[in-house]
């Protein structure tokens, strides 16, 4: 029912934080906060409109390596998490975005 967590409702957000911590990315104490990880995101989706190329930020354990594969084996059939770059503390995907685009 779109990108940003919305209680009650099942959100891309959610399923993402799910596998995060399924995979190690996230502890089991900092789960269920977005604030314990400075999550951000570039922006949010409605229901129905394409999330590809979406932009979070957080502070996210890399090791042991392979987090990658291991959040996209968590994921449900559909959801695919392409990639991570390491960037400064103080970015934020929202004010740091240079670009948006939409499919509806």
């Amino acid at each position: 029912q779109g990108f940003q967590r919305n209680p009650g409702a099942k959100t891309i957000e959610d399923e993402l934080e799910r596998a995060i911590v399924k995979a190690g990315g996230i502890s089991q104490d900092n789960a269920g906060d977005f604030t314990k990880v400075q999550w951000t995101r570039a922006a949010r989706t409605d229901k129905g409109v394409s999330a590809v190329g979406q932009c979070i930020a957080l502070r996210m354990v890399l090791d042991p390596p392979g987090v990658l594969e291991r959040i996209n084996e968590a994921l449900p059939e559909g959801f695919k998490f392409f990639g991570y770059k390491r960037v400064t503390g103080g970015f934020n995907a929202k004010t740091m975005c240079d670009r948006r685009r939409y499919e509806y």
